[in-house]
């Protein structure tokens, strides 16, 4: 099983309150291991990529869909 937060995944970081939607993921290997945008507002442009570390995650309200 993959250790990495699904895409559609809704979270909080340390740093910040606002709700943050993972839209990519990296690697566990690098410095950042998630790409998030501001929910609900979604993907507007380059400029509102948000990267996450993992380790910066304080909350998750919504775990995003998995495949088995």
């Amino acid at each position: 099983m993959n250790k990495m937060l699904p895409l559609g995944t809704v979270v909080s970081t340390i740093k910040s309150e606002e709700k943050l939607i993972i839209i990519g993921r990296i690697s566990e290997q690098k410095e950042y291991q998630y790409v998030c945008v501001v929910y609900p507002y979604g993907y507007l442009d380059f400029k509102d990529f948000i990267y996450v570390k993992a380790e910066d995650i304080d909350k998750l309200f919504y775990l995003g869909d998995i495949n088995y």
